[in-house]
């Protein structure tokens, strides 16, 4: 458990917000293939969201055309070049990007949304399972779900909006209610995705 000294405090959050250059990533969440693939199934035009908006690294494209060739033995060319090139080889990110654009393109280029919900997704899982580390996880859940073309299931979950749902018990803290609107969004997603 991270003590109170060691939690991410709302001016780290801002700091990382502020420095982001990306709006679809504002915290600059970087996670690993198998975190990821643990939550939600990936597609080529996930893959090259996920490595455009620094969700991936761009070396977790070769994993998943490794698991591709494993699965399948009828792949596309690009596929292949992917999965036996070496984590050394991919000199630039360049050359992973290339091939991860032709795939995405090739397959189903309509897939923006999805993806963007099931980075989404992760994001907010990561924050709940980890909640205990920020001082105000409510805020990072705001930054994150604070875009304007998300469903109104994720509007409701940020803390200045008014929620469509009743609130039963108003005893509840703000945040309790906030995390068990989160926590019925993930399980949701997980059904979703699963």
């Amino acid at each position: 458990m991270v003590s109170p000294t060691n939690k991410i405090t709302e001016n780290q959050i801002r700091k990382l917000v502020s420095e982001s250059k990306n709006p679809l990533n504002p915290l600059n969440m970087v996670f690993t293939y198998v975190y990821v693939t643990n939550l939600v199934p990936l597609n080529w035009n996930d893959i090259l969201f996920a490595i455009e908006n620094n969700f991936l690294a761009h070396q977790t494209a070769i994993e998943h055309g490794l698991e591709a060739v494993q699965k399948n033995e009828n792949v596309p060319e690009e596929v292949l070049e992917l999965a036996f090139m070496l984590q050394g080889e991919a000199k630039l990110p360049y050359d992973v990007y290339q091939l991860v654009n032709k795939l995405a393109t090739s397959h189903n280029p309509d897939n923006a949304s999805d993806s963007r919900e099931k980075f989404l997704y992760v994001s907010l899982n990561w924050v709940y399972e980890h909640k205990d580390d920020y001082c105000n996880p409510i805020e990072v859940v705001d930054i994150l779900c604070d875009e304007i073309n998300y469903p109104d299931e994720v509007k409701n979950l940020i803390s200045f909006m008014p929620t469509s749902e009743s609130e039963t018990n108003s005893s509840d803290s703000t945040t309790e209610r906030l995390l068990g609107r989160l926590l019925r969004y993930l399980e949701n997603q997980r059904n979703r995705w699963a």
